[in-house]
């Protein structure tokens, strides 16, 4: 009786445990890794080491990555050119239209560079491939 008693225990609880994995919603897209963003007439790479905010008619500006903060649908990248405040934020809205070559992407993006403030899209670059 005992040994029937702790298989019928076993397979309730594995039961159960197979219902939470089930419950549980997947997860958002994280914004971790590297990303591409533009706008019109801008282009914005964050990489591992650096930002850089690239505008029709303007030096390329470069700067250290400071690293992200925020959820992992959110990611913000907060840092300074000079005196002048420089953020990038990234949101998954689900999907955002580049109006210039009518494109979709998966982030919204906005970059604030001092008083401008430049709105468009963004895409997480593909991992390299493992050649080993």
């Amino acid at each position: 009786m005992r040994p029937a008693l702790f298989a019928a225990l076993a397979l309730g609880l594995a039961g159960c445990q197979a219902r939470e994995a089930h419950d549980d919603p997947p997860p958002p897209p994280e914004t971790v890794g590297e990303f591409d963003a533009r706008g019109d007439d801008w282009t914005v790479q964050i990489r591992r080491a650096q930002i850089t905010l690239e505008r029709k008619g303007e030096p390329a500006l470069v700067v250290a990555n400071p690293g992200r903060i925020g959820e992992d649908d959110q990611g913000v990248w907060s840092t300074s050119a000079g005196e002048t405040p420089f953020i990038v934020t990234l949101v998954d809205e689900g999907e955002c239209r580049d109006g210039t070559t009518d494109l979709l992407y998966p982030y919204v993006a906005v970059v604030t560079l001092g008083e401008t403030t430049l709105r468009g899209c963004a895409a997480r670059l593909a991992a390299p491939a493992d050649t080993r």
